[in-house]
């Protein structure tokens, strides 16, 4: 199932420095996958705003809209679907998350090690993220 959205607020927050803009950048879509429905795997293609941040002092000129519970900075998974894959939740997974959904502990010990074995991008035998 594949569900087209995009975010109607009419300006961003800096997450750097919390500043509010409303001048845009650019506009992208970002495909995350959220949670399954009646068994159906579910892709939502969200539209996002690049902003630019006004504040002289901020160290970042751009930023990307994010939506609160559902979305994380360079995640490719809704804030749902990972926490049904975390240890104990809805879908019982055994891994922190996988590549690339932001959703991964910073260094292996943080976790106490890691759990799932995934197989890596090439199809190239299983190793540990």
């Amino acid at each position: 199932m594949l569900v087209w959205a995009r975010v109607e607020a009419e300006d961003g927050v800096c997450p750097s420095c919390g500043g509010r803009s409303r001048r845009v950048h650019s506009r992208y879509h970002r495909g995350l996958a959220d949670v399954s429905v009646a068994g159906q795997p579910v892709t939502l293609r969200l539209q996002v705003r690049r902003f630019f941040c006004d504040d002289l002092d901020c160290p970042i000129r751009t930023f990307a809209e994010q939506v609160d519970g559902l979305t994380a900075k360079h995640a490719r998974r809704t804030s749902p679907s990972r926490a049904a894959l975390e240890p104990g939740g809805q879908g019982g997974g055994a891994s922190g998350g996988s590549a690339g959904d932001g959703g991964r502990p910073e260094h292996p010990a943080a976790a106490g090690a890691c759990a799932a074995r995934t197989r890596g991008r090439d199809g190239r035998g299983a190793r540990c993220r």
